[in-house]
């Protein structure tokens, strides 16, 4: 038997349902099923019937103050009912609405606050002191609540339509100032259309919202629950980054369908783990905002969960969801890095090189997304609209008149021989060091393969001009530890010697941003600590081996060297044993080849081997700097 929003997708036609808006299409479900429950905050709860009625309400009172299709208001709420009232009673008025986090800095609530100059302002009156100085009309959800409660119940006249403008979610810009991306309904229509189709959702579904609404995939969870007539599970904010009071509270709650950033997926499945207790009602996981990376306690989480299916969905704010990949039933047979599948209907994915032509099979290329899901544009900044959203060269000028458009995501991806796509990480994480082109995402993907490593990012640093090195940052199983000599060997079998990085460090956990991406400027600056190695540390004793040790010191930033550490494993590479060289030569008056330093690669073995090339320039009466190593090869050593 079909549920009920399957029944109202085939009550109305295409044609109908392609120019009703979101609200529309919710006032439809409040009207089928006016008491089930819509949304629940702690021991709260609305109805479909009750929700829409205060959002009509709100709706009312708002039109009042002059809201009306493309005008913003601001929702300044802490998660609450009002939060689920507010959004919905926003849409219904016509406008659009841009979340204002409470917990943001002022700075950044100020700069939002002037680049939109939102006319309106809704929030609880304890709020009203942590906005920053604003031109906005304050409505008090709280204190105007009976004004408000005085407005008719009955669904308002429509205004807005599908291409009028639905919210405005910032994103972090190049410069460090947030842009502001404005979306429209339609694009998130065609969003909800696909997913009502894709997965099998109804009134009885139990949807999670976790994600802040200042994070587009808040759209997502509120709306494909709403118009699917499930249930909306608010989870409290005090719980949102706690992991095991998480994975009680959906155990707890029965949660069936979850939205959860990739990278704190790990997070959540040793929340289960600490409570040792799995939540069998959970039916969908769907994972996105970074690159899903299958862990072994992530794939044991779902070995428990014979009946949850995971999704690794992939898109950037200014689309949306663009590309879904369904993982197979058996955590067995799950790559350590999924793909990103293929496009959901009515997008369009092309690979394309530095000439916007189509790359070859398999080559890597820069993913372009066109289609149904792209945003309007940039919040008052045209000249970066345009850069980014750019004409499509492969559409049909007589179907398409007014020009259709393809978003540059800036994201580099290939085509797997299945068909589906493969992430390959942002083109801005593709470096180059010493004329090589590196794929940080590759380095990213063999690391994650080490049963020791649970997460890893890896960037390129320059902290000292010039040396520009790999650094990767890891975090471990737990009560684990590793040493270098062990990723090196690890990765030696997988990656070529250019690709590995020169220095590793621990940590307890990625920094993230607020939107819960790895936030890569939060990563610390490697400490010049002798890196953790699987021999002791032994101190140089001969006058040769302190020399020598000041000047790998010297070289490689560190501030302590062990006679017997390798120097490929303190981080070195064939630039710095060149710089060495150098200082050698300076300091001893003998020449060393770049391939002895590297075979002779700890203090111990290059002293013994300097002292024999001073013995032998003394013994031939040859001034030193004509002594050089090659005289090793005739057996005099």
């Amino acid at each position: 038997m079909k549920d009920s929003s399957q029944q109202l997708l085939d009550s109305t036609s295409c044609n109908e349902l392609k120019d009703l808006a979101i609200h529309e299409r919710f006032e439809r479900q409040a009207k089928q099923n006016a008491d089930a429950i819509a949304v629940v905050f702690g021991d709260r709860q609305l109805t479909y019937g009750e929700l829409n009625d205060r959002a009509n309400q709100l709706a009312r009172y708002l039109q009042k103050l002059g809201v009306k299709p493309e005008v913003l208001v601001g929702i300044c709420l802490e998660r609450s009912l009002d939060l689920a009232v507010g959004l919905l009673g926003i849409l219904k008025a016509g406008g659009a609405y841009m979340a204002l986090d409470p917990s943001y800095p002022r700075e950044r609530l100020s700069l939002m606050l002037e680049d939109t100059q939102a006319p309106i302002v809704l929030t609880h009156e304890h709020l009203v002191a942590a906005l920053p100085p604003h031109n906005a009309r304050i409505v008090r959800v709280d204190v105007d609540r009976a004004q408000i409660a005085a407005e008719s119940l009955g669904n308002l006249e429509p205004t807005a339509t599908p291409d009028n403008l639905l919210y405005i979610t910032y994103t972090s810009g190049s410069t460090g100032k947030p842009k502001g991306i404005a979306m429209t309904g339609r694009p998130i229509l065609n969003l909800l259309s696909w997913q009502l189709q894709h997965y099998e959702l109804g009134k009885e579904t139990k949807t999670l919202q976790l994600a802040s609404v200042n994070f587009d995939v808040s759209c997502q969870e509120i709306f494909s629950t709403w118009l699917s007539g499930g249930r909306l599970e608010m989870v409290p904010e005090t719980l949102r980054k706690d992991a095991v009071g998480l994975s009680r509270f959906i155990c707890d709650r029965g949660i069936n369908r979850l939205f959860i950033p990739a990278v704190a997926l790990q997070q959540l499945v040793e929340g289960f783990a600490i409570n040792k207790e799995f939540p069998t009602q959970l039916r969908y996981v769907i994972a996105g905002s970074e690159q899903l990376q299958i862990t072994r306690a992530i794939a044991h989480f779902f070995t428990q969960l014979p009946h949850c299916t995971l999704h690794n969905e992939y898109g950037p704010s200014e689309t949306h969801v663009a590309t879904c990949f369904d993982l197979p039933e058996s955590p067995k047979d799950w790559s350590s890095r999924p793909p990103i599948g293929v496009p959901i209907a009515n997008t369009q994915i092309y690979l394309l090189d530095e000439q916007m032509q189509l790359i070859a099979a398999e080559d890597a290329g820069e993913v372009y997304i066109g289609g149904a899901g792209l945003a309007r544009g940039y919040l008052n900044r045209p000249e970066t609209t345009a850069e980014c959203f750019v004409p499509n060269p492969f559409a049909p000028k007589e179907l398409n008149p007014k020009g259709d458009r393809l978003y540059k995501t800036g994201d580099l991806a290939r085509y797997l021989p299945d068909g589906n796509i493969e992430f390959l990480g942002r083109i801005d994480h593709q470096v180059k060091i010493r004329g090589f082109r590196i794929e940080l995402g590759e380095v990213e993907a063999a690391l994650t393969e080490h049963p020791l490593v649970r997460e890893t990012v890896v960037i390129a640093r320059e902290d000292v001009p010039g040396d520009k090195r790999l650094v990767a940052y890891v975090v471990l199983a737990a009560e684990k530890t590793f040493t270098v000599n062990e990723l090196r060997q690890f990765l030696q079998q997988r990656l070529p010697e250019y690709a590995i990085p020169g220095s590793f460090m621990r940590l307890d956990s990625l920094p993230l941003n607020p939107n819960r991406k790895v936030d890569r400027k939060a990563l610390p600056v490697p400490p010049k600590t002798r890196p953790q190695l699987s021999q002791s540390y032994v101190a140089p004793e001969t006058a040769t081996e302190r020399k020598l040790a000041s000047i790998w010191q010297q070289v490689l930033g560190l501030e302590q060297i062990g006679i017997n550490d390798d120097f490929l494993n303190l981080g070195g590479d064939s630039l710095l044993a060149t710089q060495i060289i150098n200082r050698i030569r300076e300091a001893f008056q003998v020449d060393i080849s770049l391939d002895s330093l590297l075979e002779e690669s700890t203090i111990a073995k290059q002293a013994r081997c300097l002292e024999q090339l001073c013995w032998l320039a003394q013994r031939s009466q040859i001034h030193p700097q004509t002594a050089t190593q090659g005289n090793r090869d005739e057996g005099e050593l």
